[in-house]
């Protein structure tokens, strides 16, 4: 791990007692001497890997019978793996990962009887890989992937423990067999080949298993697993989604696309692990189940290209996606929904090919996540919204609609009459702006008057506040929640922003940590307003609490609210230990 370049020495071939051997992860180049290795009788470790060296891998490395681990990983070492392999009966890491190695696979690896850990991926070796690997009792990782391997996947777990085993990206054929099948298996990936067979008949079962990537192969057949992400896209799986998946708590990505799926999204909105469903390019039909709107963390949904007709349903806009929502090719009717305006981090949205009608809600203009947008072929007409990502947005993205106009460039611009339509089609969802939409200035306006409106109020009495704590409820829940007595404790708690309790300052404010009477502890980022400057804080202070409010993410500071009265706006956090994380990477120590 520095800069070290040319050659390696020779006269390293003097240290007789080296037992161990670091150089990786440095710019060293050429070819490896063979000499070097005629007086390492005594070298356990020996780690060349990330670093330059090309030619061949010397045959004499075979002679170092004392060898527990050897990277020779990521260089341009080419050729064929030295046959000599074999005699190192001690080896239990062997890493040649990413390199230029040709031929088959070396046979002779056989003998070495405690590898754990076995890298191949990313060369350039091919035929057969041998049956016998599953005499490999301690083989725990095995990575054959992006080779040109061929024949029938090795029976890895006859006798192995294997956990990890990947073969993606080769032109492995037959079905996957069934001595594949040891309970240890937690991760595999077996994409990108030629597998075919049943994959209820031939997978078997793996109770430990959280990964499994199975797509662009030729199975057939269903599958129902306990996991965390199954990818088995790009096959020819037919019949119905199983009802089981409904009870696949712990599943967090489903991919089933470009398959042959027939039938109805069954029950999985009890999901609460999903994150990512791609159920596109089947034949799955019927209309599009309101009980997705159950699974909370979803961020990805896929739909595109089946036969789902009906409508949009509502329950859609209570998720919080935030990557991409595609509907497309479908054969949906009626109008898009102004509740999925709300996914303001939405990065993708596609609702092309379909029969919506009506128009584009205006609010969707304050999506502002958006990088891409396909409105196109469907019998949408009036204005679109006035934003300037929909400026800037392609024709085509509106194309072979009714009748949509605005200021986009191919489309006609609106007149008088689709402006006053849209106008008063706008004002008649008043309500659904205010209940579903982001937080706007409305909204802000709207809790200011209350904060003022509290504080013209009489103080709540001590008994009330002490019952209050004695009752040993969190102000910040829901049912408990009084702004009014939450702002005093918060100024109470840090002495009106007293300096002790600042923790961190930056730009646009101060952060101080609040320890309440009853709850939990906070910080508190209070906003710094500087003369000349205060509506443009003002500005970014509305747009921070307008994202806030959108993101809901196990890895995002838990948001509990906001003060915009008098003197004091400061936002609310959950109080996080070890400071902030701008400055971990900057210790190697916070950094691990």
């Amino acid at each position: 791990m520095n800069y070290l370049s040319g050659f390696l020495p020779l006269s390293l071939a003097n240290l007789t007692q080296i037992s161990l051997l670091y150089v990786g992860n440095n710019l060293i180049s050429g070819e490896l001497d063979p000499r070097l290795f005629s007086n390492w009788n005594r070298l356990r470790f020996l780690e060349l890997h990330n670093n330059n060296f090309t030619g061949m891998i010397p045959s004499e490395i075979g002679l170092l019978v004392n060898l527990v681990e050897l990277a020779l990983s990521s260089n341009h070492f080419h050729v064929l793996i030295p046959s000599s392999f074999g005699n190192l009966t001690e080896l239990t890491m062997l890493f040649l990962h990413q390199n230029e190695c040709s031929g088959t696979f070396p046979h002779s690896l056989l003998n070495c009887n405690l590898l754990v850990e076995l890298l191949l991926f990313t060369n350039r070796l091919s035929g057969f890989v041998p049956q016998g690997l599953a005499n490999l009792t301690s083989l725990r990782e095995l990575h054959l992937s992006e080779n040109n391997f061929s024949g029938p996947l090795p029976q890895v777990c006859q006798g192995a423990k294997v956990q990890l085993f990947t073969a993606a990206f080769n032109n492995f054929t037959g079905p996957i067999p069934k001595k594949l099948a040891c309970t240890s298996l937690v991760r595999v990936r077996l994409h990108n080949n030629q597998l075919s067979g049943s994959l209820d008949r031939d997978f078997g079962v793996y109770p430990n298993l959280n990964y499994c990537k199975l797509s662009h192969n030729r199975l057939e057949g269903l599958l129902s697993r306990n996991l965390e992400q199954l990818k088995v896209a790009g096959n020819m799986i037919k019949g119905e989604i199983p009802e089981e998946f409904g009870k696949l708590n712990r599943l967090a990505v489903l991919d089933l696309s470009s398959n042959q799926l027939v039938g109805k999204i069954p029950k999985i909105g009890k999901l609460s692990s999903l994150e990512d469903l791609d159920l596109s390019e089947n034949k799955l039909n019927g209309q599009i189940p309101g009980q997705l709107g159950e699974c909370s963390k979803l961020h990805n949904l896929c739909l595109r290209k089946s036969y789902f007709n009906g409508s949009i349903p509502f329950q859609l806009g209570y998720l919080t996606l935030q990557g991409s929502l595609d509907l497309s090719q479908n054969l949906l009717t009626q109008q898009i929904l102004p509740e999925l305006a709300k996914f303001t981090m939405l990065e993708h949205l596609n609702v092309s090919h379909n029969m919506l009608s009506g128009s584009i809600p205006s609010l969707f203009g304050t999506m502002t996540g958006l990088t891409s947008i396909d409105f196109s072929y469907n019998d949408l007409e009036g204005p679109v919204p006035d934003s300037g990502f929909f400026h800037r947005a392609s024709p085509a993205a509106f194309s072979n609609n009714k009748n949509l106009c605005g200021e986009v460039l191919g489309l006609k611009p609106c007149s008088n009459t689709s402006v006053e339509k849209e106008t008063r089609k706008k004002n008649h969802n008043v309500p659904i702006i205010i209940v579903s939409a982001s937080l706007s200035w409305l909204i802000l306006s709207l809790a200011l008057f209350i904060l003022y409106a509290l504080s013209r109020r009489a103080k709540r009495s001590r008994e009330s506040k002490e019952a209050m704590v004695s009752e040993a409820r969190n102000p910040l829940s829901v049912v408990n929640y009084d702004g009014k007595i939450v702002y005093e404790d918060i100024i109470e708690a840090t002495e009106s922003f007293d300096e002790k309790y600042c923790i961190g300052s930056g730009g646009s404010g101060r952060v101080y940590k609040a320890k309440l009477t009853l709850g939990p502890i906070l910080a508190i980022k209070k906003l710094l307003c500087l003369d000349g400057e205060q509506m443009e804080k003002l500005r970014s202070f509305t747009n921070e609490i307008r994202a806030l409010t959108e993101i809901s993410h196990k890895n995002i500071v838990k948001f509990y609210g906001f003060c915009c009265h008098g003197p004091h706006k400061f936002l609310v956090y959950d109080y996080i230990e070890r400071g902030s994380l701008a400055d971990v990477p900057r210790d190697d120590m916070k950094a691990k």
